[in-house]
């Protein structure tokens, strides 16, 4: 399944909105600008929050590159050293059958361009394509 979110913007506050709206099949692309976004070595360093709903118990591994041509990976920042793969674990049993799962991640995006984000569960795989402008 591909998913398509509407707008993904980080302002200078960099926390991150998700706005996802439906019209019909067909969906504007999803963007993001990189102007205010911290640079960390060579990269921009993209506050991502990941969220799980109350439902879903499980692993969810993470993983994205470029659509260009060199393929970069991204890198992914979670209580470690970032990594191409990020990996996380809802947990099984909540406190409430309505807590969500919720990590504060970051991701590295290497320049503006476009690029694929595959997330992978033990039943699916989603993927989310974005543009990271200037």
């Amino acid at each position: 399944m591909l998913l398509r979110p509407l707008i993904l913007r980080l302002p200078r506050a960099i926390a991150a909105a998700l706005t996802v709206a439906f019209k019909g099949n067909r969906l504007p692309p999803a963007q993001f600008s990189l102007s205010g976004v911290p640079v960390e070595g060579s990269a921009r360093c993209a506050k991502t929050p990941w969220v799980a709903e109350p439902a879903f118990a499980g692993s969810i591994v993470i993983r994205g590159r470029s659509l260009r041509p060199d393929r970069a990976a991204l890198s992914f920042g979670y209580d470690r050293e970032p990594t191409p793969r990020l990996e996380l674990k809802a947990p099984g049993s909540r406190p409430s059958a309505h807590d969500w799962s919720f990590w504060a991640t970051s991701m590295y995006v290497p320049g503006p361009g476009c690029y694929g984000v595959q997330i992978d569960t033990r039943d699916k795989t989603d993927i989310v394509i974005f543009e990271a402008t200037t």
